[in-house]
């Protein structure tokens, strides 16, 4: 296997062993982007000399027994999520470009843990499309058909994991922004609980979180990431995490997975499959107030090695009641992905949709209103370089009174509180990711139509209103090869209850070969 396709917990363990170095891994993902990156346009900022430097430091950790969590390991970060002296230019060529003073939390917990942050990775104009068209970056593209698109916003990020530029790849999420583009290109995208991971800017609804090939590498990347910052007020506070000095490293989860480990102090090379812990009994007493949140670790506790889900609800959501028709084939998927639980013990419960039409077009008219008064603030000479499909999109804010935007804001908590009406008598929402595979590349949306830009995230969206964490899981291909996803979504804070489900289901077999 070339290297750069090892997982983050192989990697660390080869690290702990002397069987790999830093340096050899880094090579090795570079060479990958120098062949694959012509193709599929997924990097911005790509750092090839300050990646092998600090791959070396790396590797003296490694050799003086003071190496993180993560030390070694390639990661990429989405471009709006700040790297000291880069710049953020949100996709867009109407952004000027000042060098970001300071990381962003996410990206200081990384380098914190040693990580090797070895580019950034592209999106979409202003992260307002489920594509990856830019008029900053080149069109990026899906590693399994490039005629077709990666998704968004993550657009490089999903197109990174799924070509193997190293293991983990971290995103941002605002109404499907880590989900969508996770599903179309095959790889696992979690939104975390709201607040899990500090964003630095925050904003209604918006998360950060990894895009991974396996939920245990998202399940590692959650733990190092997660954390309060005084930067964002609506982060969680961070408990404290007894040191994990094990030269094997613990199981996952074995401690409180709500915090980063100390610098230093974690040696996590490896984990028991996710799925072994008591999954049903501990999201439902979570979800009913109890000490079952996996802030505490006690979900891969591995009190169900058997892997079994009995007694676990889970809702089948099929139908969004909203936006575009589910293909058939990712109605086939999703169902599969359902019996496939239910073998396993899980209760299967379909339900009707979650959301109503007045909430997405709230919500549309909320967000239009938003990015209008944005763009209405450029200089005249940066306002003409706004993505035409946006500015169009734009263009009909004037016409939205006091109460339109009213009623649009107030959409967030009529979708939240419709969520959370599922989770009073469920332990797990299942659903597809989108009701669509992969459309054409060049699109800016799968309509086509700038006045109907969000009619593929209703399944989506409503986790980031109501902040419950939701993940994704690869669960078959459409007929024309391309991957179809599924999301489960869960109670706060039981974001490896997602991961450990996503394992239940996530298949993968042969990568790209682009």
């Amino acid at each position: 296997m070339n290297l750069a396709d090892l997982t983050a917990t192989e990697l660390l363990a080869s690290y702990q062993d002397r069987s790999l170095s830093p340096v050899e891994v880094i090579d090795a993902v570079l060479a990958r982007v120098e062949e694959f990156e012509p193709k599929i346009h997924a990097l911005y900022a790509l750092d090839p000399a300050g990646a092998r430097a600090a791959a070396q430091e790396s590797e003296r950790r490694w050799r003086d027994g003071t190496a993180g969590a993560l030390d070694g390991v390639p990661v990429t970060v989405k471009e709006n999520i700040a790297t000291r002296g880069t710049p953020v230019p949100q996709g867009t060529a109407a952004t000027e470009l000042v060098p970001a003073a300071a990381d962003a939390p996410a990206a200081a917990r990384l380098r914190d843990a040693g990580a090797v942050i070895f580019s950034k990775t592209t999106m979409p104009e202003y992260g307002m499309l489920s594509s990856g068209v830019s008029t900053f970056h080149q069109l990026t593209r899906n590693p399994w058909d490039l005629s077709r698109t990666a998704g968004g916003s993550s657009a490089g990020a999903a197109a990174a994991a799924a070509a193997g530029y190293g293991p983990i790849h971290v995103g941002t999420d605002i109404g499907g922004s880590i989900r969508l583009p996770a599903g179309w290109c095959g790889v696992i995208g979690l939104k975390p609980t709201h607040g899990r991971i500090a964003v630095g800017n925050p904003y209604a609804g918006r998360a950060i979180g990894p895009l991974t090939r396996t939920p245990t590498d998202a399940a590692l990347a959650l733990t190092v990431m997660t954390g309060y910052d005084p930067r964002d007020h609506t982060s969680l506070p961070t408990p404290p995490l007894p040191s994990t000095q094990s030269t094997s490293g613990p199981p996952l989860g074995s401690a409180p997975s709500g915090s980063a480990p100390p610098l230093g102090s974690a040696r996590l090379a490896s984990g028991p499959p996710l799925g072994s812990g008591g999954l049903a009994s501990a999201a439902r007493s979570a979800s009913a107030g109890g000490s079952g949140s996996d802030w505490d670790g006690s979900l891969l506790d591995g009190s169900w090695a058997d892997g079994s889900l009995d007694g676990l609800r889970v809702a089948l959501l099929l139908d969004a009641g909203v936006g575009l028709p589910v293909d058939p084939e990712v109605t086939a998927a999703i169902t599969a992905a359902a019996t496939v639980l239910e073998s396993a013990g899980a209760i299967i419960d379909p339900i009707p949709p979650i959301i109503t039409r007045a909430m997405l077009d709230g919500l549309d008219r909320f967000w239009r209103i938003r990015s209008a008064t944005d763009i209405a603030a450029l200089p005249e000479e940066r306002r003409a370089k706004v993505l035409p499909q946006i500015r169009e999109w734009v263009s009909t804010a004037t016409d939205l009174t006091a109460s339109d935007v009213f009623h649009g804001y107030s959409q967030m908590s009529a979708m939240a509180a419709a969520v959370t009406h599922v989770f009073a008598t469920h332990d797990a929402i299942l659903s597809p990711i989108a009701p669509i595979t992969a459309f054409p590349a060049e699109l800016a949306y799968p309509t086509d139509d700038p006045a109907k830009p969000f009619e593929h995230i209703a399944f989506t969206v409503p986790y980031n209103m109501s902040h419950h964490p939701a993940t994704t899981a690869n669960v078959a291909w459409s007929s024309t090869g391309l991957p179809i996803g599924a999301q489960l979504a869960v109670p706060h804070h039981q974001d490896h209850t997602a991961l450990a489900l996503a394992n239940h289901l996530h298949t993968t077999g042969t990568w790209p070969a682009i």
